[in-house]
């Protein structure tokens, strides 16, 4: 009961259920949206705290170093002996094939444990596709003319960019892959 003494008018909702109901839409979609989206980041990022990527890749660089190994040497070693092993390893857990990580990682049973553990938490269905090209292939046809490659010897390419101002899209081609530092850091095709 409101006090008589308040000036406090309660507003009419006529359809407070629908609105509710509404509103409880948006927010489940809106996590389920941030989930899909942030997922994999979030996983790989866990798995590299795991296995201790920045400690190892530190450790091996100070080793290298104090045997005279060049900038370039040292990459290549920490390219080889930590980048591929931990990449194949975050390529093997959306599989759920404990036979596909990496041997240096499979008798370290407390990062096997805790990945199975994480992916416990979601369905049997669910994949985490890294793959760009797989991603826009469900949601545009990239047979079709915009994605054809083109320039000198179809050096232009879609890698898996395209920006939209929410109505339109622009189809961004690229000579090359570009690297977590953007395109002024571009991976060797």
């Amino acid at each position: 009961m409101i006090n008589k003494d308040s000036s406090f008018t309660p507003i009419k909702l006529p359809s407070a259920q629908q609105i509710a109901s509404y509103e409880a839409t948006k927010i489940q979609t809106a996590c389920i949206n941030a989930i899909t989206k942030d997922f994999g980041n979030k996983l790989r990022m866990v798995v590299n705290k795991l296995i201790g990527l920045k400690q190892r890749i530190s450790q091996l660089t100070s080793d290298l170093k104090k045997q005279g190994y060049s900038k370039e040497e040292t990459k290549a070693k920490i390219k080889s002996n930590i980048l591929e092993p931990a990449t194949q390893l975050k390529l093997a857990i959306p599989s759920r094939d404990i036979s596909r990580i990496p041997k240096e990682f499979q008798d370290q049973k407390a990062i096997i444990n805790c990945i199975k553990d994480i992916l416990s938490a979601y369905p049997e269905t669910y994949k985490s596709k890294l793959d760009k090209g797989y991603i826009w292939g469900k949601v545009l046809n990239l047979s079709s003319k915009p994605f054809k490659d083109q320039g000198l010897n179809s050096s232009m390419e879609f890698r898996g960019t395209i920006m939209t101002d929410g109505i339109g899209i622009s189809v961004i081609k690229q000579n090359f892959d570009t690297s977590k530092g953007g395109a002024s850091n571009p991976k060797a095709s």
